[in-house]
């Protein structure tokens, strides 16, 4: 297909190649580039200008992840430290998918660039990590961590302390439209968080169970999902509000099993994580009142005319 013949060429420019010609001859290909070097001067201009916002671009973006997983020539020369040292953590920082997802999530963090870019970039790296298994879990990790911490300042952020320390909801006037226009790339970070964990949260717990003292900076405890949820609902900002079901569904799924937290652990008492804010009691109760008044008055001008 047109896709192995352009993995060929890619392969040529990147990689020492032998080729054995029709007569029997061998030729060696001589790289232009380096498997990194292709990837920042070639593709990734290509694909910041032309790729990254264009709709159903999905067989030239397989370039991207095919590029991500070539090797590097440091990483290339050196045996697998894995096995040499497996309870050594290996974070490759030379690998090209980690250039591949700091961008992503600099864009992410930037307040100047379009909030479409960023939630893009949180759509595209929430994917690559998904699906690219040949990313490893160290980074991985690192990554949910960063979608968590700037979802936990986010919220921080739009916390209003009153003077009595407790929290007011400003949000709760806002629809479905608004909320999404102004809040939407807080949105699709936690829910690129969520997506994550659902291919690969097994394997990050485990992880961070073996190396939470290495790495303090990763926190993965089940405290931490729940503040947020808790935090969150205050504000009218509850991640499960707008979350794709499936990707919703699925990260319960994971919580209760490795936490045997249900969905009901995630919001506080009185507060919900769907569109209305809980009603006033007061007002829920005038409005049952008005409700049977008028249903009485209709049922006693119905046995009149009777």
């Amino acid at each position: 297909s047109i896709m192995h013949l352009v993995f060929d060429h890619i392969r040529s420019r990147c990689i020492i190649t032998t080729i054995r010609n029709k007569d029997g001859s061998i030729r060696i290909t001589t790289p232009t580039h380096t498997p990194l070097t292709y990837y920042q001067q070639v593709l990734s201009p290509i694909f910041s200008a032309h790729i990254f916002n264009t709709h159903k671009s999905k067989f030239v973006q397989f370039l991207l992840f095919y590029v991500c997983s070539l090797p590097t020539l440091a990483s290339a020369s050196l045996p697998p430290k894995s096995l040499a040292e497996p309870n050594k953590l290996v974070l490759d920082d030379g690998a090209i998918y980690r250039e591949f997802c700091t961008n992503f999530l600099s864009t992410i963090l930037d307040q100047f660039q379009p909030p479409i870019a960023r939630q893009c970039s949180a759509c595209y790296l929430s994917s690559f990590i998904s699906r690219a298994k040949y990313v490893n879990t160290a980074t991985a990790a690192e990554v949910v961590s960063a979608l968590l911490q700037y979802a936990e300042l986010y919220i921080h952020a739009h916390a209003n302390v009153g003077a009595n320390g407790t929290q007011t909801n400003l949000l709760c006037e806002l629809d479905k439209a608004d909320m999404l226009t102004q809040h939407g790339v807080y949105y699709a970070v936690t829910q690129g968080a969520f997506y994550i964990m659902c291919f690969r949260g097994i394997e990050i717990h485990h992880w961070y169970q073996s190396h939470k003292a290495e790495y303090p900076q990763f926190n993965f405890h089940p405290q931490r999902w729940v503040d947020i949820g808790w935090n969150a609902s205050k504000l009218n900002l509850h991640p499960f509000r707008y979350c794709f079901g499936p990707v919703k569904r699925e990260f319960l799924h994971l919580m209760e099993d490795l936490y045997g937290l249900n969905e009901e652990e995630f919001v506080p008492p009185g507060h919900t994580c769907y569109m209305q804010p809980p009603m006033d009691e007061k007002i829920k109760k005038e409005l049952i009142k008005k409700e049977l008044v008028k249903k009485e008055g209709v049922d006693a001008t119905t046995t009149k005319s009777a």
